[in-house]
């Protein structure tokens, strides 16, 4: 799929935030927890996390 046609099924489905963790431990913190965390959170927490954001 190229870049464009991966943001119209983005946007055909009404995603309109995309959530990516770029880090092996970022993403192991979402999938120990079932889900997205809080910068917050994960400071309070002492887990390591990087995310970028991407508006559509």
């Amino acid at each position: 799929m190229t870049n464009a046609e991966i943001k119209q099924v983005l946007l055909d489905n009404d995603v309109r935030h995309l959530y990516h963790a770029n880090t092996v431990r970022t993403s192991t913190s979402f999938l120990e927890s079932g889900g997205l965390l809080s910068r917050g959170y994960c400071e309070d927490m002492g887990l390591a996390q990087q995310v970028n954001i991407l508006m559509i």
